[in-house]
């Protein structure tokens, strides 16, 4: 995989009456871990500068599922709408442009379309996991063409690198072998790399896979396990397990960890937390099943450290953090571009971080009766 160089932000700190601290430029690219540290870095605004959706609403700005949401090189906004499996396209400012693809089987139409970026030129690649097919578009909304892409069996795009490749994650395969025998399976999760989409990727790391419980009617993933990974520019950050440590890989290998020394959390210790949020948020039938799986015995000591991973244009890690405790849900993690923790941010409650470009943060915000909403926020630095 061959990756061009990402330009970051560089901070420079001096120390009066002692030797100046080593730069961020002398310290990217090695292991670097932090002390915890408690303290607001990034407040949001009070309202989202561009709210698109609603309830009540028809037309392009009524969307049932955004799995993605891109923001072209001029601010353009391009939505991927899961119920109709379009790319709906918006300016800065949210006025409608345009719409391409559809539901279907023909060039530019999808069956499983569930991720859009942004190629260094600024052309559009959205991915169709079912049909496993990448269509490009021009920044105009023009069809460029189709490709038959050679995914191994479930891949989940996450990025697109600096020159244009496109990077993905192997997803849970549970063979039919499996499912006869029952018990707990775990397969490999692999990262790949596609240079050419109709030739076989390149393997950037390889970590074992989440565990499920599997039997004849199905398989499930065992509680309190995640894996986040992202792609941008010439860089891919994983982070696997309980430890607050982020894997940065380049084009060629690992090439640095950026951590922190907090203590894993123990499942014991959430326990009642994570029970009572089922309970609150599922049905009898789904905690009863929840239940079941949080009392087998694979299910794992401690939790996941983090459960998505953003990297902004600026080379700045948010990375948020699994607690399953009310009074730090959805809180992030914030590391500058050396891998330095800065402290936490906590964007607007049911807001789920897209992109970040500067100040400006897009994504997706989900009300009580479950409608998407895409918004920008704008945020200010502490």
């Amino acid at each position: 995989m061959r990756l061009t160089t990402l330009c970051l932000a560089l901070l420079i700190g001096l120390a009066c009456d002692a030797d100046p601290p080593a730069s961020n430029a002398d310290l990217i690219g090695t292991d670097l871990e932090s002390e915890d540290v408690i303290r607001a870095t990034v407040t949001f605004a009070d309202s989202p500068r561009l709210s698109l959706g609603g309830i009540d609403v028809v037309g392009p700005t009524q969307f049932s599922g955004v799995p993605s949401i891109e923001v072209g090189p001029d601010g353009s906004l391009w939505v991927v709408d899961a119920a109709t499996q379009q790319l709906r396209v918006f300016s800065s400012e949210g006025s409608h442009l345009f719409s391409v693809g559809g539901r279907g089987d023909g060039p530019g139409e999808f069956r499983g379309l569930n991720f859009v970026g942004a190629e260094p030129d600024g052309t559009m690649m959205a991915v169709d996991s079912e049909l496993r097919r990448v269509t490009r578009y021009a920044p105009s909304g023009r069809l460029l063409g189709t490709m038959k892409w050679q995914a191994p069996g479930r891949v989940r795009a996450i990025g697109v690198t600096g020159e244009g490749s496109l990077v993905g994650v192997t997803q849970p395969s549970w063979p039919v072998s499996a499912l006869d025998r029952g018990g707990v399976y775990s397969d490999t999760t692999h990262v790949l790399a596609w240079a050419e989409l109709d030739q076989p990727a390149d393997t950037v790391v390889s970590v074992p896979g989440l565990k499920s419980v599997v039997s004849r009617t199905g398989a499930s993933i065992l509680p309190f396990s995640r894996m986040p990974a992202t792609a941008m520019g010439d860089q891919l950050h994983l982070s696997a397990g309980p430890s607050a440590e982020i894997q940065v890989f380049g084009p060629d290998s690992l090439e640095r960890r950026i951590s922190v020394d907090r203590a894993p959390t123990s499942v014991a210790s959430v326990r009642d937390d994570y029970v009572a949020g089922l309970r609150a948020n599922r049905s009898a039938d789904q905690v009863r099943a929840a239940l079941q799986r949080l009392e087998h015995a694979e299910v794992p000591e401690y939790i996941s450290a983090y459960s998505d991973l953003v990297v902004t244009s600026t080379g700045y890690v948010w990375a948020e953090r699994v607690t399953y405790t009310p009074e730090l849900d959805g809180e992030w993690d914030v590391f500058d571009p050396s891998g330095q923790l800065l402290g936490q941010v906590r964007p607007p409650e049911g807001f789920l971080i897209r992109s970040i470009d500067g100040d400006l943060v897009t994504g997706v915000s989900v009300d009580e009766f479950g409608v998407p909403y895409v918004q920008q926020w704008e945020t200010t630095r502490w």
